[in-house]
Order: structure tokens, then C-alpha cells, then sequence
């Protein structure tokens, strides 16, 4: 899932990717993404893990403002 929207940013041209996961989830994506992703060079690729409160667009927004 996560995976194909990470490829289609790297195909134009997009290698600073952020990932906003809910603290639940976590650990599911992180090992998704482990299996599922090959590594590009370029591509950083960071998690940005939220609490329950901070799962709406616009929260998640401020937090990536904040890095």
C-alpha cells in the first residue's frame, strides 16, 4: 500500500519522505516497509509516529512542521 506512493514519489522526483503512522502501528509499517521497499540511495525515508490525538491531517501537518 504504503509502498507504491513512496515509488511514485521517487519516480518524480521526491527522495525526503516522511510517514505519518499512528504509535500503534508502528512496528507493522516499519517491518512493512523493511520487506515490501527497496532501498533507493537517494530516498530518506523517516517515520513520524503520532498519538491517538494527533491523527488528523491538519495535526500532523503541524508536526511535521515542527522537524
Amino acid at each position: 500500500m504504503v509502498a507504491h506512493q513512496i515509488r511514485y514519489l521517487e519516480s518524480n522526483g521526491l527522495y525526503n519522505i516522511y510517514v505519518v503512522v499512528h504509535v500503534a502501528t508502528q512496528k507493522k509499517v516499519e517491518k512493512y516497509l523493511r520487506e515490501h521497499l527497496k532501498a533507493n540511495e537517494r530516498t530518506t525515508l523517516k517515520l513520524v509516529v503520532v498519538h491517538e490525538e494527533e491523527t488528523e491531517s491538519a495535526n500532523a501537518l503541524k508536526l511535521m512542521q515542527e522537524l
